[in-house]
């Protein structure tokens, strides 16, 4: 049985993590990858959540990554729902959005309801009940990380940041005040694939990312009291550069997924006070940190962990993905060579 993987197509840079998610887990279970967009009128889609899927006998899997519940009404208009797949997932990636929660007989033909957080077990429980399934960010360690233990840069900056570290110019500045090679944000490129490789391969070449929970600096497209890990404090350790910043401590992601050297925390956004300590993390920095987080990164994070227990719970054995968790294990159990 083969698993074919739906997402929406027009996400942006943000939704490059997700975008790779879906083409790793279509060629693993030996799918297609299939795109969806919402087209037509809200109340036209969500006419759709009155028509039940139509169940078949077709040997496969269809596997939908949505940003929030209520795209499954863009899901149930697409020619995929109507195909006759023997099962439907439905993995949301922003599952702390509970305002975006659908009724339970929305989701009453779904045959497994995916969601990230351990936070968000309850409102997703109210909907799907013991279909509901904790996933859980991840990477792909095994083909973009890398415990590396040459380092060309102290510090990089990626993505979203507080007004005090926004200017690359200003922070470049105070990183060589303090002898701090620094790296701002990776040149961006236009196809979102493309722009997430080259960020993992600036990060590859870094000790510290400097990332904040969304709570701590927040923007217009965050959640205002809702904090959440994202792809780039997961991206980064599948590097071996550990996360430096104020993490988002309420959710239990980071209990669940994390190690203690992932995280250098912040007491407050300060600048020059944040860089001293960072300077002083580098003074202490040796490859064995490096090393450590990709190795954990490998155990913990890779996708395909998130993969093999979906597969168990369809009772789905994919070759592919069996062999390389096997080279994940291999992997994370060499030595790994530091200098």
């Amino acid at each position: 049985m083969h698993i074919d993987v739906i997402f929406p197509g027009e996400g942006g840079q943000g939704w490059a993590p997700v975008s790779s998610l879906a083409t790793l887990a279509s060629r693993l279970f030996g799918g297609q990858t299939l795109t969806m967009s919402p087209s037509g009128r809200p109340r036209t889609l969500r006419l759709y959540n009155l028509r039940p899927r139509q169940h078949g006998t077709k040997d496969a899997v269809l596997l939908a990554l949505l940003h929030v519940p209520s795209d499954l009404h863009a899901l149930r208009a697409s020619a995929a729902f109507r195909d006759g797949y023997r099962a439907v997932v439905v993995w949301i990636i922003d599952s702390y959005l509970h305002e975006h929660m659908l009724a339970p007989l929305a989701f009453r033909d779904i045959d497994i309801l995916c969601y990230m957080r351990p936070n968000d077990e309850a409102p997703f429980r109210r909907a799907a009940g013991d279909r509901a399934m904790l996933m859980g960010w991840g990477a792909d360690a095994l083909l973009r990380g890398s415990g590396d233990p040459n380092r060309a840069f102290d510090l990089v900056r990626v993505g979203r940041q507080p007004a005090e570290w926004e200017d690359d110019d200003v922070t470049s500045a105070a990183c060589k005040a303090v002898r701090l090679r620094f790296h701002g944000r990776p040149e961006f490129q236009e196809d979102p694939i493309e722009n997430q490789y080259e960020v993992m391969r600036i990060l590859r070449q870094s000790r510290f990312v400097v990332a904040h929970s969304n709570t701590a600096a927040p923007a217009p497209y965050t959640h205002p009291t809702q904090e959440y890990l994202t792809a780039r404090w997961v991206d980064a350790l599948a590097c071996g550069t550990s996360v430096a910043g104020i993490p988002p401590r309420s959710d239990k992601s980071m209990q669940r997924l994390l190690w203690p050297e992932a995280i250098l925390a912040f007491d407050r956004i300060d600048l020059r006070h944040n860089l001293a300590a960072i300077r002083a993390a580098c003074d202490a920095w040796t490859p064995a940190l490096a090393a450590l987080n990709y190795r954990q990164s490998l155990l913990r994070l890779d996708w395909r962990w998130r993969l093999k227990a979906l597969a168990d719970r369809l009772s789905i054995v994919s070759p592919a993905l069996e062999d390389e968790l096997a080279r994940i294990k291999h992997l994370a159990a060499e030595p790994m060579t530091v200098h």
